[in-house]
């Protein structure tokens, strides 16, 4: 089947021109008219046959159930390419025929309720996306009961959300519970979705520091992925990617680093995903890699290409924009450029503040590397005068960041200590003699030399104190 544009084409988006032309060989045609317009007419011309005039032009005008579902599969093609702004009138519009013909609650909206929620995740709007999501997975829990097949995709997709918006714990129950319905149904091995589960949960598990099972988990999913699709694939390409965030969070960078590099460059190979979401996440990553492998003009390039892409791709206020500029402020923290690296920080929480709720990890995390930044800064470099107003501003970072590392990771993570550990820092700095301040720092330095070295940055700089 191949896919044309029908009246205006130059209308479209070159993306959508493109992918449509070339989805599969003719013959059927499908004349697709834009999408964004009210009428959205699909004209499917005769299929072979013997006498190739009988079937005559088929206008889907008046069959909207083939017509959404249709739009909808559309829709989730190009999400797949990695063109959430050429989906979103497929998809929208699926949406609307659904809603007009089955109602808000019907199974078959449901399907359209859990697209929009990955259009939503993929362009970044992510409480619309967990909305939606939560909606179209209690229609199908009403309809085909909490176990039924059906609600595994849901679950997929929910589970993506609530990692991304930092909800580990709900992720991680959407995961189990979905892989939980494959294993009943003996569908574990095959179905394609298992990987996709697995790897939600691999996210949750390295992200508690819980390495061993997250490194088994993706052994798994990367022995799966060959045999299902091969070590060419966009899907082996992102789970490996995954895989990489576990060897980074245990300072095996040059295997981070290699399996980055090969995972970029299989979508690199794609041509149909020149600037996929999930290769400029890969990008992201990367970058923060090359910074700890000490090359920081790589992983400022790095960087900011990534920063571009997300901008062209998801929009300026997207989290993954935020996540990006805190991933530059690093960069120039790294390059003892204090002024800039604040900059970034600030453009960061920014974007935060309009897209994630107020406990979402990486408002912690841009708050403990803004304090940071500070307290390494010119104006708290004379102990015996420190700027007081900036001192102010540091107490209250780390007193809003450890509020939500607590909740996330508890007090025994390292994201905790290094919070806890700078608070003592700024302590001492107000008052030298602070007992409070001594405590804060004994008790963690054990953790962060256990988890970043005694040699790392932040450890020598508690040991400073």
């Amino acid at each position: 089947m191949q896919i044309l544009i029908e009246g205006d084409i130059e209308a479209l988006p070159q993306a959508v021109r493109d992918f449509v032309r070339k989805l599969l060989p003719p013959p059927p045609t499908i004349l697709v008219s834009d999408p964004a317009r009210e009428a959205a007419r699909f004209v499917v011309a005769p299929v072979r046959s013997r006498d190739p005039g009988a079937c005559g032009p088929l206008d889907l005008d008046d069959q909207p159930e083939p017509l959404s579902a249709a739009l909808d599969s559309i829709g989730i093609a190009l999400l797949h390419r990695g063109c959430p702004t050429e989906a979103a009138p497929f998809i929208e519009r699926a949406l609307e025929l659904r809603r007009r013909l089955f109602g808000d609650d019907h199974p078959t909206t449901a399907i359209s309720w859990v697209s929009r929620a990955r259009l939503h995740r993929l362009s970044g709007s992510l409480a619309d996306a967990e909305a939606d999501a939560q909606r179209g997975l209690a229609i199908h829990s009403r309809v085909y009961g909490g176990d039924g097949y059906p609600i595994v995709a849901d679950l997929v997709e929910l589970g993506a959300i609530q990692l991304h918006r930092g909800a580990f714990t709900a992720a991680e129950q959407s995961a189990r519970h979905g892989l939980a319905i494959l294993e009943r149904l003996r569908l574990e091995q095959r179905d394609p979705d298992a990987t996709r589960l697995k790897d939600i949960l691999g996210h949750v598990l390295q992200t508690r520091g819980d390495y061993q099972k997250a490194t088994s988990i993706y052994n798994e999913i990367l022995a799966s992925d060959r045999n299902q699709v091969g070590e060419h694939h966009f899907k082996f390409a992102t789970h490996l990617a995954s895989f990489a965030t576990v060897k980074l969070g245990q300072n095996n960078l040059k295997g981070a680093a290699d399996d980055l590099t090969m995972a970029i460059d299989i979508l690199r190979k794609d041509v149909h995903r020149p600037r996929h979401p999930n290769l400029i996440d890969m990008l992201t990553v990367l970058g923060s890699v090359q910074l700890r492998q000490g090359s920081r003009d790589k992983a400022r390039a790095t960087l900011n290409e990534a920063l571009e892409l997300n901008k062209q791709v998801r929009g300026p206020e997207s989290a993954f924009v935020g996540t990006t500029y805190v991933r530059l402020g690093r960069v120039e923290h790294d390059a003892r450029n204090f002024s800039a690296a604040d900059r970034n920080f600030d453009l960061a929480l920014n974007v935060f503040s309009k897209v994630l709720p107020s406990t979402h990890q990486f408002i912690a995390e841009a708050k403990t590397w803004k304090a940071r930044a500070l307290i390494e800064s010119p104006a708290l470099a004379d102990r015996q005068r420190p700027d007081r107003e900036t001192l102010a501003t540091v107490k209250r970072l780390l007193s809003e960041a450890l509020e939500i590392w607590e909740i996330e990771f508890g007090e025994c993570s390292v994201e905790h200590a290094i919070a806890n550990a700078l608070l003592g820092h700024a302590l001492l700095l107000e008052n030298p003699t602070s007992q409070r301040a001594r405590d804060l720092q004994r008790k963690s330095q054990p953790i962060i030399i256990a988890a970043r070295g005694a040699d790392s940055p932040i450890a020598q700089l508690v040991a400073q104190g």
